[in-house]
Order: C-alpha cells, then sequence, then structure tokens
C-alpha cells in the first residue's frame, strides 16, 4: 500500500502551491505554522511524485533521525540517511563502520545519478568526501559473465584495505572459500556473494550474514572501500 496515511488524510493544502514553487525554482521557500509532523506530511506529500534529488538538513542527529522515521512511513520511496562517521561528535578517532557505510551508500547513489531522498544534519555535511572521479575510480565493478582470476581480486581487494577473514559479517570483509568470495561493500546493507566457474563470474546475490540464505540475486554490483 503507497503511503497510506497521506491517502487516508489527503494532501495538506500547502502541497500544491510547494509543488508549483519548486516547479518555479524559486530560490527561497519560507513555511511556518507547521507544527508536530505537519512538516513531514508536507515534505512527503510535495516529493513523492517527484523525480528529482531531494535533500533535507537538520540541525542535529536526532531531529534528522525523526524525520527519516516518518518520512519513511508515509512514502513508498527509498530514503537515505546520511550521519556523520564517528560514534560520538567530533571524536575522530571513532568511527562507527555503520555509519560509513550509509555514508558511501548515499555517495553511492549520487555517483550513479538517481534522484534520491537525501536527509542529513549540519555535523554530516561539514565532513570531507571524496570526490566524484575517486570514487568512481577506487570502485570495484563485477558482473556476471566477467573474467576475473580469484587471486587477483584478492589482492585488489586487500590493496583497497579490506579484510580477509573466514566468515563476513560488517562493511570492508571478505572471504574466499574455493570458487565463492564473499565480499561486504561500504556502499551496500548486505554482503554479495560472487560464485565463479574457473575465472568466469557464474553467479551474484546478495545474502544476510546470520542465516547465510539469499536475499536477491545480481546482474552486476559495486564494491565501494572505505
Amino acid at each position: 500500500m503507497k503511503a497510506p496515511l497521506l491517502s487516508y488524510f489527503g494532501e495538506p493544502k500547502i502541497v500544491t502551491k510547494l509543488q508549483r514553487c519548486i516547479d518555479e525554482e524559486k530560490s527561497k521557500i519560507w513555511l511556518k505554522g507547521l507544527l508536530g509532523s505537519s512538516f513531514s506530511l508536507a515534505s512527503s506529500a510535495t516529493i513523492r511524485e517527484s523525480k528529482r534529488p531531494h535533500l533535507f538538513i537538520f540541525t542535529d542527529k536526532e531531529q534528522s533521525q525523526y524525520f527519516v522515521n516518518e518520512v519513511e512511513s508515509l512514502l513508498n520511496n527509498e530514503v537515505f540517511f546520511y550521519p556523520a562517521s564517528y560514534r560520538r561528535a567530533y571524536q575522530f578517532e571513532q568511527t562507527d563502520n555503520a555509519n560509513i557505510l550509509l555514508r558511501a551508500e548515499v555517495l553511492n547513489k549520487l555517483n550513479n545519478k538517481r534522484n534520491p531522498i537525501i536527509i542529513t544534519y549540519s555535523e554530516a555535511l561539514s565532513e570531507k568526501v571524496v570526490s566524484r572521479r575517486e570514487l568512481k575510480r577506487q570502485t570495484i565493478i563485477i558482473q556476471i559473465g566477467d573474467l576475473h582470476e580469484i587471486e587477483e581480486l584478492k589482492e585488489q581487494l586487500l590493496s583497497h584495505h579490506f579484510e580477509k577473514v573466514d566468515f563476513v559479517i560488517e562493511p570492508g570483509q571478505f572471504s574466499i572459500r574455493g570458487g565463492i568470495v564473499d565480499v561486504f561493500s561500504y556502499a551496500d546493507e548486505h554482503p554479495y556473494r560472487i560464485d565463479f566457474f574457473d575465472i568466469e563470474v557464474e553467479s551474484i546475490r546478495s545474502f544476510n550474514i546470520n542465516s547465510q540464505l539469499s536475499i536477491e540475486a545480481k546482474n552486476k554490483i559495486n564494491i565501494v572501500p572505505n
């Protein structure tokens, strides 16, 4: 069911005017009088049929996470949260792999010219990010039918600072068992299992790290390092 709350209550009256202002590319739009979740309702109704990317910037992490939860419950669209890399504000020595994964996922979507809905906050935007050209250069692209020597793929992953383990459990790890390579990219929620027939990529699928069961078959994947 698509946007059940929006369908039940109807769109706020402000939505038509807001959509028109956005289409006319007004430089500044000032909204006032939106209380509680009314900003989330108005925003979701405005962007749900849009073909453009949308970026929402909040003052702090808590506000942005509330907005993420509300918009995800209102929209059928995929919503991306862009956090800071660190476990605590400005403690630069303590990075969080889960946050790095979310950041890399957003950059990967932008690099592939999608039209994502991105929600973030000022601290997250203050961090420097890799350029689009460098991200593309560092990304390992694998698709069904490609020819890869497993040993060469291993060396490539190690050169990108992936860690070789027995079983992958977090981003930045990979494992090799015969003709099967498991790798956890920083740009995806689940790791990938790549099956080789000799040196040819025979199949690619995402899988659950707990059950080891396949989730979705893929024709092509981007492996993004930290």
